[in-house]
């Protein structure tokens, strides 16, 4: 597919999402899946984060799409890894915020075992 073609096949998905076509947005996912994949594999090695952002880009790039927040329909593509890069930034942060908190909560009872247990 040509990239002039590819622009007018995004932009008639995006318009037909907007119309609330959910076939549509069965469509994108399935155009786009194989591309999105790749990409998230490169970024992580952590197959089950992967997993989780592909899940998670498809909910924020259909409700984006439904409230006219995609402006340029041409771009869908660099769109969606866009959001899949900041969503895959943004589960990286809270996996570590919580890695960090058990840290901080097992030195905590490690210290209140060691203060209690002489």
């Amino acid at each position: 597919m040509s990239d002039k073609e590819e622009d007018v096949c995004s932009s008639e998905l995006v318009k037909r999402i907007m119309q609330g076509d959910s076939k549509a947005e069965d469509e994108m996912v399935e155009q786009y899946q194989n591309g999105l994949k790749f990409v998230l594999n490169q970024w992580t090695s952590d197959r089950e984060q992967a997993r989780d952002v592909f899940q998670e880009i498809w909910r924020v790039v259909i409700e984006n799409i439904r409230v006219g927040k995609l402006k340029n329909y041409k771009k869908l593509a660099g769109y969606i890894v866009k959001k899949s890069r900041l969503i895959q930034l943004i589960m990286s942060l809270r996996k570590i915020k919580k890695h960090s908190l058990m840290l901080k909560i097992i030195k905590c009872f490690t210290f209140i075992f060691v203060m209690f247990t002489d």
